[in-house]
């Protein structure tokens, strides 16, 4: 392939401890996940839960899937083919299973290879995978007729199918859709309690469930509905139920923001304009709508696109800022939405809203013993959750004040690289110090990683893959030590077992947070690439790391451990969306001071490491320059 190659030199020194612990870790992931194929699924590879035959509901096939979110992207990043071809044998095992399971409305959790119906925040994170193993294998006929047929159900192109989507509204019509159509059934007397995953004999819409006391009631001015607690009583279950049904049901919320992901998947396999134009259009709809609302985003519109035309006030809509949990789903789908179209279209005006929208929650934030705290939550003063207790601004009507998570800031300060948003992050981040493991995705240390790229924390990338391994280790043990009886699994039981960790080798290889669990798609700075095998990934025995970010440069080191000449390909951007417009490379180790210099106007290029060698690789690039596509580069020439 016709590229610029830069060549690095030989050298006599030792790997540099950073190296040999990114190549331990992947090295580690490549053994462990063996033990989850051997121990956790059934022998057609299925998933060894529903633990029974009788189980029937809307909800897990998402949680299923989320086992192995992360499996295709860490093939991408080098690990061994493998871990790609087991991901895709799930995915394509989770989704006949799941096409098997009721709902108890007369049809399974997945019609037409897609899920029934369910709601954004829970479609953003199944849907990870299949995203990924589209990154991964972007040839693949399967993923390509499948996401051409996924983003089709949103832009009406499916036969059979009712329209999810009205273009002359730009809204979704139902906060619950999929492969057959708005789910407004899934608000009705018919699905299992509550509205999710239960066993019932009755079914009562928002019946009693535990996990509801961690979230409060999704409204509080229902008379003799206070608490929780009173839901036990099946008649103010029924009428909860009631409400939501009524309020919900029959609304767009900005929580469906989330399917620009599976739109613009569609649109990085084929090139396809329908898809990216949807995407931009499906995001202005609701910067509109911000600003119709004095600035603030609301959180439900009618049929008609009013604004509370559905709840009756511009909050209350399902996964809004009432109930459950606020700024952080509603935080997820702006940044992740807002991203995937500054991406599509090299436009960065989206940014604005996601951007506006912290800046209303740091004006009405607080110092809290932790740090400065946002609230996150919003109803008004007389609905305020009382079996939470009053908030000191109950008047205000905001509640549930809490630290931001360093990733939202961090992800806009990714995306624009501008010096406000930058001083926001470390306004909100958590204090640097220990490194976290937070979530399904075992992250949470954006902050840590924006100080090292900064220049203020150069231990970082040591400490950072010593604790990934650490993290391994311990999936690793509870694995073999697990005595659980699979009859008494959750959905949930391959997240917590899962040993793919990958935060760590983003943020370090690729110079990029990690993905948004809940929305968006995978970000990059570089991407690697083996023209010898062919595939994505770095090459055996190759290390890389990003150690600066400017908003047009990147600095990145490659360390080749192994005795034999190694070739990578280096993409600017994960979709090639940038262009990489000068290089300027020199020697790790003996003498530094050996530059050579070239103009390179190309999306990439190439570096042959000898064994041993190693090099240091300073480029200038133009963002957001090209087309995004997930097209390997050879198939682009």
């Amino acid at each position: 392939m016709d590229v610029e190659t830069f060549e690095a030199t030989p050298t006599t020194e030792e790997p540099p401890r950073w190296a040999v612990l990114e190549r331990r870790v992947i090295d580690r992931i490549d053994d462990a996940v063996d033990l989850i194929m051997e121990r956790y699924l059934d022998d057609d590879g299925s998933a060894m839960w529903p633990p029974s035959d009788d189980y029937v509901g809307i909800d897990a096939v998402d949680d299923v899937y989320e086992g192995f979110w992360n499996w295709p992207l860490y093939y991408t990043l080098g690990g061994d083919r493998k871990v790609f071809e087991y991901a895709f044998d799930e995915f394509e095992a989770i989704t006949e299973q799941f096409a098997a399971v009721p709902t108890g409305l007369g049809h399974p959790q997945i019609v037409r290879e897609y899920q029934q119906g369910h709601d954004w925040f829970h479609q953003s994170e199944g849907y990870l995978l299949f995203y990924h193993l589209c990154l991964a294998e972007p040839h693949n006929d399967r993923l390509r007729q499948l996401a051409t047929r996924y983003a089709g159900f949103y832009l009406n192109e499916v036969d059979g199918v009712p329209d999810n989507y009205d273009p002359n509204h730009d809204l979704l019509y139902c906060p619950m859709n999929g492969s057959k159509g708005p789910a407004y059934h899934n608000f009705s007397d018919d699905v299992p309690p509550p509205m999710y995953h239960a066993h019932s004999e009755t079914r009562i819409p928002w019946q009693y469930s535990a996990w509801k006391e961690h979230y409060g009631l999704p409204y509080y001015d229902l008379h003799g509905i206070d608490t929780v607690e009173d839901l036990k009583d099946e008649e103010k279950a029924r009428r909860m139920g009631e409400a939501i049904r009524d309020r919900c049901a029959e609304s767009d919320t900005p929580q469906n923001l989330g399917v620009t992901g599976l739109v613009a998947n569609a649109f990085l396999l084929t090139g396809e304009e329908r898809f990216r134009d949807w995407v931009a259009q499906y995001v202005d709809a609701w910067h509109q709508r911000a600003r119709t609302n004095n600035g603030l985003l609301p959180d439900n519109v009618d049929h008609e696109g009013v604004i509370g035309g559905a709840t009756g006030s511009w909050y209350g809509g399902w996964y809004g800022w009432s109930w459950p949990h606020g700024w952080r789903s509603l935080g997820a789908a702006l940044i992740g939405s807002a991203e995937v179209a500054v991406t599509l279209t090299g436009n960065e005006h989206h940014l604005e809203l996601p951007r506006s929208q912290l800046a209303h929650l740091v004006e009405r934030g607080r110092p809290g013993d932790d740090g400065f705290e946002l609230p996150t939550r919003y109803a008004d003063a007389g609905e305020l959750p009382r079996e939470r207790g009053q908030d000191p601004d109950a008047e205000a009507g905001w509640f549930q004040y809490r630290r931001e998570r360093p990733g939202f800031p961090a992800h806009i300060w990714y995306c624009s690289r501008q010096d406000e948003d930058r001083a926001r992050l470390d306004q909100l981040a958590p204090p640097g110090g220990d490194l976290r493991a937070d979530g399904k995705g075992l992250g949470g240390n954006d902050a840590n990683w924006a100080d090292y790229v900064d220049g203020s924390d150069e231990a970082y990338p040591e400490r950072m893959l010593e604790h990934t391994l650490d993290l391994i280790e311990e999936r690793v043990e509870f694995v073999r030590t697990d005595d659980q009886d699979p009859a008494h699994y959750g959905d949930w039981y391959l997240q917590e077992r899962n040993p793919v960790v990958t935060e760590g080798l983003v943020q370090l290889t690729t110079g990029a947070p990690q993905v948004i669990y809940n929305g968006g798609l995978t970000v990059a700075t570089v991407r690697y690439f083996d023209p010898d095998r062919p595939r994505p990934g770095l090459p055996p025995g190759v290390a890389a790391l990003v150690v600066d970010l400017a908003e047009d440069a990147v600095t990145l080191r490659l360390v080749n451990t192994m005795a034999c000449e190694r070739t990578v390909l280096i993409q600017a951007g994960g979709y090639a969306e940038h262009t990489f417009t000068a290089v300027e490379t020199s020697p790790l180790g003996e003498d530094p001071n050996q530059h050579v210099g070239r103009s390179v106007a190309d999306t990439i290029f190439s570096v042959s490491l000898p064994g041993g060698g190693g090099i240091t690789i300073d480029a200038d690039i133009r963002r957001f320059d090209n087309d995004p596509t997930y097209a390997f580069p050879w198939a682009r020439r």
